[in-house]
């Protein structure tokens, strides 16, 4: 290669090093979503001739351009101030971001710092407007509407009624949503009114609150709770005993009242009587089997007279 030549090349990469530059922001930006984000980049042409380029500019999904020109024709020893506006997307993750805006010759970035942002939102699925059953349900959708990971606590309560949540805490990342359910548990006896439910929702930033209401309806008792049958079986017969004397026996076992979890015994004769109930919780007996006389059958007794023939 001849001396001419290597001059030449000298001076080429002489040009090169001198092309271009782009200096972004000195201090890192603060973006949000959805919030347009302006900003200036500073273009330097320190070479002897015109440059013309495209400035490339490197986005992560879901971030655009809305106005700047990155085309650039600059003379030589031209310095341009470029202002760029960027619309971020609706969801932006919290913590640190570089944006790369490159020309031909070289790069540099410009630093982004996100905001931690935690919200949520609270919406009602579905819920009864009146109910008439001791009990129903309610379901709501919790969403995750920041930009951070959320751990949260769920608690609901409800005036007069017995609420149960399907569950008690959430892990939610950005974006992220789950249904909640609860079961309302309605006491059978009371006066038609409106039954309101609130879910509270907490977590890293301020909570979220849903209320409900449905209007409770008297329900109509049907045939079969309006009437209860309780068995009886009654033996009548003469037996053993005396003349003018009515043997009988009246058993009976089973619910008391419709609906009742207890069972009830009864067993009574000329001679003796005995109830007694029992259920899980409780259990209680009255009577007496020791026979003796009983005041309230010294009357006529299918035509016969009873004058107290009873043992003593």
């Amino acid at each position: 290669m001849t001396g001419r030549a290597l001059v030449l090349l000298g001076l080429l990469l002489g040009v090169g090093a001198q092309a271009v530059t782009v200096t972004p922001p000195p201090a890192p930006l603060t973006a949000e979503a959805r919030t347009p984000l302006t900003f200036a980049l500073t273009l330097d042409n320190p070479s002897a001739e015109v440059e013309r380029g495209t400035l490339r500019l490197d986005l992560p999904p879901g971030w655009s351009l809305l106005a700047g020109d990155l085309d650039y024709a600059l003379a030589p020893g031209e310095r341009r101030v470029e202002l760029l506006t960027l619309l971020p997307p609706a969801q932006l993750p919290a913590g640190e971001l570089n944006l790369q805006v490159a020309t031909l010759q070289g790069s540099a970035a410009v630093r982004l710092n996100v905001p931690a942002q935690p919200r949520l939102e609270v919406t009602v699925l579905s819920a009864p407007d009146a109910s008439a059953s001791s009990s129903y349900d309610v379901t709501w959708r919790v969403t995750n509407s920041g930009n951070v990971p959320q751990v949260l606590r769920l608690s609901a309560q409800g005036e007069g009624v017995q609420v149960t949540l399907s569950r008690s805490s959430l892990r939610l990342a950005p974006g992220e949503a789950a249904e909640v359910q609860a079961q309302v548990q309605v006491p059978l006896s009371g006066r038609a009114r409106r039954l309101q439910v609130t879910l509270q929702v907490q977590g890293q930033g301020p909570g979220a609150t849903s209320r409900v209401a449905t209007d409770r309806v008297r329900r109509q008792p049907s045939v079969e709770e309006l009437y209860h049958v309780f068995p009886l079986r009654v033996t009548l017969g003469t037996g053993t005993s005396a003349p003018g004397q009515l043997d009988f026996t009246v058993s009976g076992q089973g619910a008391p009242v419709q609906g009742d979890p207890g069972i009830l015994d009864l067993l009574a004769s000329r001679t003796a009587f005995r109830v007694a109930y029992r259920r899980p919780d409780l259990s209680w007996s009255a009577g007496q089997l020791t026979p003796r006389p009983i005041p309230c059958l010294r009357a006529r007794c299918w035509g016969s007279p009873a004058r107290g023939a009873w043992a003593p």
